[in-house]
């Protein structure tokens, strides 16, 4: 999910509008910060009773209003030539508890 200021940053925003077109980038509607609408997204999907995890590199607010959506930090690094993704909490520590609670 991205802010809808970002094709203006960016060196190549055609390649950006076809992703956008495509489905596999969602956009942020103008005037709002991503971060905003990505909390209302998921407080809205945690009210019909979906299981709401936030997966993001930077900060992300956990609260907002009282109310908590888990977050989900990655950090993509560089291990003997080869990429890795690390997780925190570990996917694995997730998925056990995803099926323990039966979600």
């Amino acid at each position: 999910m991205i802010d809808a200021s970002l094709r203006h940053r960016i060196d190549r925003p055609q390649e950006l509008e076809t992703r956008i077109e495509f489905g596999r980038v969602v956009q942020a509607p103008a005037g709002r910060a991503v971060d905003d609408f990505l909390m209302q997204l998921a407080r809205k999907k945690q009210s019909e009773g979906e299981c709401v995890y936030i997966l993001t590199n930077d900060r992300f607010p956990e609260k907002d209003g009282g109310r908590t959506v888990q977050r989900i930090a990655f950090l993509i690094v560089t291990i003997d030539e080869h990429k890795e993704v690390l997780f925190s909490p570990s996917i694995e520590s997730l998925s056990a508890h995803t099926t323990e609670s039966g979600k």
